[in-house]
């Protein structure tokens, strides 16, 4: 049995969650995700600076290609009813008012299902994600029965939608080309 890996950002889990769909990607199964990152860390337990050394591994990487949407995948789930796309982006990227390349839009069919949905902040101003309930609440209004494909600009930020959608049950890929592979594709968009 291999040992878990916890995986922790500053906080907004984007970054942790993106390393957490790559090791997926090649793989590695017994991941989680520290919930607020380093920023949640309890004051009661002190940090290391200790330098620590990674020791060999007998792993072999194999591709995991159930959690990957190419850009034929994310056609196919444009124009499918088996596929549902969801929009990590802004809002306003997601309506065609704002676009991190030339084209304005998203691609057809997507939903929107920004990332800000899933936390809470605490007094403190720490982001936590919701509790279990809280998401499972989002959840709900999706449709589990469909294949779900995340997208962003860049494939980061989605990652954290295909972290959660994957806990809560979701045959869920994630389209890492994202908008801007889309878009200069020049495949076809909505607004």
């Amino acid at each position: 049995m291999s040992q878990k890996i916890i995986i922790y950002d500053q906080g907004d889990l984007k970054n942790a969650a993106r390393l957490f769909w790559v090791l997926e990607l090649y793989g590695i199964k017994n991941i989680a995700i520290l919930n607020g990152g380093m920023d949640a860390w309890p004051e009661q337990y002190p940090l290391t600076k200790t330098h620590t050394t990674p020791q060999p591994s007998q792993y072999f990487p194999v591709l995991n290609s159930s959690v990957y949407a190419s850009t034929t995948v994310a056609k196919v789930a444009a124009y499918s009813d088996l596929y549902q796309l969801y929009d990590s982006r802004t809002l306003d990227e997601f309506m065609g008012k704002r676009s991190a390349t030339e084209k304005f839009g998203h691609i057809p069919k997507a939903k929107s299902i920004q990332n800000s949905t899933f936390f809470n902040t605490t007094t403190a101003g720490v982001k936590l994600l919701k509790s279990p309930k809280q998401l499972d609440i989002i959840f709900a209004t999706l449709d589990k029965s469909r294949k779900s494909v995340t997208y962003c600009n860049k494939g980061k930020a989605s990652t954290l939608t295909y972290f959660l959608m994957k806990q809560a049950g979701f045959k869920v890929s994630h389209y890492d080309g994202s908008w801007l592979e889309w878009s200069e594709k020049g495949l076809p968009i909505e607004k």
